[in-house]
């Protein structure tokens, strides 16, 4: 059910290196049902043929315990044609934007050698009044 509005949100959350492979890291709780239209990633420092760290965007539900769905494949990565250059934005292709209300939107990090980000950045664009909750 539309909640009758639409409210254009842009999230930006700066990830300091997360240390490890496998990690998931929550970036925001839904407080609307909504839509995610973009979203983009910067990383501080380049990735590498033995160093690189990928970051998919993925739905956990409103428990925030578990993926329930992928929001967006996963960018970065040790091959050439995957890594993410330093100071350059690259866009996710989102495959299923739809949240519903208290939907967690988490990273899901897996890293490959000893990357170390100083700082990574994502920036994440939609509507909040539309979305799954019919």
């Amino acid at each position: 059910m539309s909640l009758g509005f639409t409210q254009r949100f842009v999230i930006p959350v700066t990830i300091v290196d997360p240390l490890a492979d496998d990690q998931r890291i929550h970036l925001f709780r839904a407080p609307l049902d909504g839509e995610i239209l973009s979203a983009e990633i910067v990383c501080q420092d380049a990735q590498a043929s033995g160093s690189a760290g990928t970051f998919q965007l993925e739905n956990w539900g409103s428990a925030g315990t578990a993926v329930s769905g992928t929001i967006a494949v996963g960018l970065g990565g040790t091959a050439v044609a995957d890594r993410l250059s330093a100071e350059t934005p690259a866009s996710y292709v989102i495959t299923q934007g739809t949240l519903s209300e208290d939907d967690w939107v988490v990273i899901d990090y897996q890293e490959t050698g000893n990357f170390v980000e100083a700082q990574v950045r994502v920036v994440v664009t939609g509507v909040w009044g539309i979305g799954a909750d019919a």
